[in-house]
């Protein structure tokens, strides 16, 4: 089974991926924000007051950087932001889009952060794509402080198990994780509690797409 972290490597996903992303941003510029970004913008405005200044974000998986602008448009000047991201055609556009934020390549599964380096550690859509998702989750629950948000995670609503299919998502070969959320959270619950799940797109007959917001215990 490969990995879908090589296939996200290839040079050509980062200018396809901004394509996509690119309109919803100047949709959200223009004062109409896609759900998604909503729905980030809602929990990341919850948590400010919570937090003393400056709160440290970690964005992992991050792609161009992209979500640093919802970031700053929901909660302007409150976060500190850093990125990082498997692919280094990501990393380079993230820096060439936004030269002043601080963008790693890394490894989600072996993050070279210390412990709870990061008030809130934001990640969307990323450990549906990587094959061991529980050792990327362990990561993420490690460098995050107070806070985790886990973004746009593909739920059974059936309960049905854990399963990896291969989709085609900017002509390569994806593999994605359809979660139980039993399992899911059962990795997290231990170190969080979960203040809120919130769906974040329709859902289909047997999946919803939900967002998590999670606070160390």
């Amino acid at each position: 089974m490969t990995d879908v972290r090589d296939a996200y490597a290839a040079p050509s996903i980062a200018a396809k991926q901004r394509a996509v992303v690119e309109p919803q941003l100047r949709a959200m510029r223009g004062g109409r924000p896609i759900p998604l970004f909503q729905a980030v913008g809602d929990i990341l405005a919850k948590i400010v007051p919570t937090l003393p200044a400056p709160i440290t974000l970690l964005d992992a998986g991050c792609g161009s950087a992209y979500y640093s602008e919802v970031v700053e448009h929901f909660t302007p000047h409150c976060y500190t932001y850093h990125g990082v991201d498997y692919n280094p055609g990501m990393v380079a556009l993230a820096h060439e889009l936004y030269p002043s934020l601080t963008i790693h390549q890394a490894d989600l599964c072996s993050l070279d952060f210390d412990d709870c380096s990061f008030d809130v550690v934001l990640s969307g859509a990323c450990i549906a794509h990587i094959q061991e998702w529980a050792t990327a989750l362990s990561e993420l629950i490690r460098v995050a402080s107070v806070y985790l948000v886990l973004h746009r995670n593909p739920i059974w609503l059936d309960d049905s198990p854990t399963t990896f299919d291969y989709r085609n998502d900017y002509d390569a070969g994806i593999w994605v994780h359809q979660f139980n959320e039993r399992e899911l959270l059962s990795e997290v619950t231990a170190d969080f509690n979960v203040l809120l799940a919130k769906d974040v797109c329709p859902p289909t007959a047997r999946m919803v797409t939900r967002t998590y917001l999670l606070k160390r215990r």
